[in-house]
């Protein structure tokens, strides 16, 4: 549990880009730095990322939250723009991509 920035993914993104990146652990804590994927969003670009919103029992409080069910992580058509072909692969319906 944290009191300060917490994310799946993150806990701050201060000027930077976060492309294809997903989180799928449980997020706790108080205020309102906390994010399913990253808690504190200032002046960066997020694309691509995707968070767990299940497994994290983090509901989508922000515009940087990009909630998927469980199922839908598993799939990979879910996963905009991502390449399967050569950087990522998925196992469908039983894996996170790896």
């Amino acid at each position: 549990m944290s009191n300060g920035y917490a994310g799946g993914l993150l806990g701050q993104l201060s000027s930077s880009q976060l492309k294809y990146s997903y989180s799928c652990g449980a997020v706790t804590g108080n205020g309102t730095n906390i994010g399913g994927l990253v808690g504190y969003v200032y002046s960066a670009y997020i694309t691509s990322s995707y968070y767990d919103g299940i497994v994290s029992g983090f509901k989508p409080l922000k515009a940087t939250d990009y909630s998927k069910l469980t199922t839908g992580m598993k799939a990979k058509e879910n996963y905009t723009d991502w390449d399967f072909t050569s950087i990522w692969t998925i196992e469908q319906a039983a894996s996170y991509p790896y």
